[in-house]
């Protein structure tokens, strides 16, 4: 008779092990309890699979989510089935109290970036990532984009817009000299911005293993535009600091008024225009001690969304375990008669404007806030009354900036033509992509130079430029 299986032992067995060994008594005992273990995992992974499917509120998403968490396990303790089914139970745990997956699994993808998330720090969203992609695949486009461009991230959170924003438009465009800084209120975000920075550097380090340390402190222009050099110099040049956006510049507060232990954002800028000239000697940029250093890109996505609101609309995985400081603003304090949602936005225009801001993109709740927030920025500088003005002042004012070339809001998908292919217009604003009404981009007359005669301008300023060449 042919064994239906091989015998593992080299040796022959003895006769107690041979009359356990027949096939007629050994075969089924091993199917039957190979049929038993399936049966019981079966179960098993049905009860976890059942803890799941409130937390994520249909089961096909409860079942991916049971999928990345056996993963998990298995990545963490291979070859352990034991401590893997200890691991998995105790993480379904922690899931079926609401606790978001991306605190229990301690990261997020962030468009193509795996960053780390942690609890008390909002976790990245892909809407988020699709306007950032979107604005960094226009900027790429431009030919006469400037050779340095500095961008400022406010509200930053895990640092994962500017660390995106570096990740694309350096491989779109290597020969740009790029800088970012992102700033945020909370030490527990500014930690993991930098720590996630800390993970991209050190995989950049791997991708160039020859890389020389010392041209950290070289001239960027000195190295060969390739794009793992450009993206590890850059990387190297991020920086994430704490600083409150709302506070008033302390240069212009009542010295009898109360102090804060964070500094306003204007105080944190002036830190970062210390010039380093190496072993310990520094000495502050004049320039920066005049007038505040030029931010041609300024991106932000505040805390937007209303008490009632954050109670009404948002689910109990963001109301009970993500931080209600990134997601509800604090009460405007300015006496302007404004939704509290809206508290960052009047702010985020006026520094925009002190720091000669060519582009802004401000994330938003949705279609009427997007709308509410395109009003503000459309009135912040209000139109030139042409009967009143000379040729000269409506040409120093478009060359200067103060009015913005354009307003738009962009949809969740912002590259997406609509499936009409008619362009959308609401309330005056040109409308793009497709979703729910996730941002507000707005541009000046001195970035559409940027793109020559491509960048499609606002009737308004087209009408003023053609009155005034």
């Amino acid at each position: 008779m042919r064994w239906p299986f091989r015998l593992l032992p080299l040796s022959l067995p003895s006769k107690v092990e041979a009359t356990r060994l027949r096939p007629s008594s050994f075969l089924p005992r091993i199917l039957s309890r190979n049929l038993q273990s399936n049966a019981s995992n079966t179960e098993s992974e049905a009860r976890l699979l059942e803890r799941l499917i409130e937390p994520c509120e249909d089961r096909a998403a409860a079942k991916n989510e049971l999928r990345w968490l056996k993963e998990h396990v298995q990545k963490t303790a291979p070859g352990d089935l034991e401590a893997q089914h200890a691991m998995l139970n105790s993480l379904v745990d922690e899931r079926s109290t609401g606790k978001p997956l991306q605190y229990i699994l301690g990261t997020e993808y962030f468009g193509d970036l795996e960053l780390e998330c942690r609890p008390g720090v909002l976790i990245p969203r892909q809407e988020t990532a699709a306007s950032v992609s979107h604005l960094v695949h226009l900027l790429s486009l431009a030919p006469k984009l400037r050779r340095h461009l500095r961008v400022l991230d406010l509200c930053t959170g895990s640092g994962c817009i500017p660390l995106l924003f570096q990740h694309e438009f350096t491989k779109a465009r290597p020969e740009i000299q790029l800088r970012l800084l992102g700033v945020d209120i909370s030490p527990e975000a500014v930690q993991l911005a930098r720590d996630n920075r800390s993970r991209l550097l050190e995989a950049a380090h791997l991708q160039l293993p020859n890389c020389d340390e010392d041209q950290e402190n070289s001239d960027p222009s000195d190295i060969e535009y390739n794009t793992p050099r450009r993206s590890l110099e850059v990387l190297k040049t991020t920086e994430f600091i704490q600083a409150d956006v709302l506070a008033e510049d302390p240069l212009l507060q009542d010295p009898a008024g109360p102090k804060s232990d964070i500094p306003s954002l204007e105080a944190a800028l002036r830190l970062q225009s210390t010039v380093r000239l190496g072993k310990g000697r520094h000495r502050t940029s004049t320039f920066h001690k005049d007038r505040p250093k030029c931010w041609p890109v300024l991106i932000c996505n505040p805390p937007y969304i209303s008490p009632d609101e954050f109670v009404r609309t948002t689910s109990r995985s963001v109301r009970e375990f993500e931080p209600k400081t990134a997601l509800i603003p604090p009460v405007n304090s300015q006496g302007q008669h404004i939704d509290q949602a809206d508290t960052f936005y009047p702010r985020l225009l006026e520094l925009a404007n002190t720091h000669r801001t060519m582009v802004v993109l401000f994330e938003v709740a949705d279609m009427a806030q997007a709308l509410r927030v395109a009003q503000m920025a459309k009135s912040y500088r209000k139109p030139w009354d042409e009967t009143h003005a000379t040729n000269k002042t409506l040409r120093d004012s478009i060359r200067s900036g103060d009015l913005w070339d354009s307003i738009e809001i962009w949809r969740d998908q912002p590259g997406q033509a609509r499936e009409n292919g008619v362009p959308e217009v609401i309330d005056g604003f040109q409308v793009a992509g497709r979703g729910n009404g996730r941002s507000v981009v707005c541009w000046k007359y001195a970035a559409r130079r940027w793109f020559g005669d491509e960048h499609p301008i606002s009737a308004q300023i087209a009408k003023i430029k053609s009155q005034v060449t």
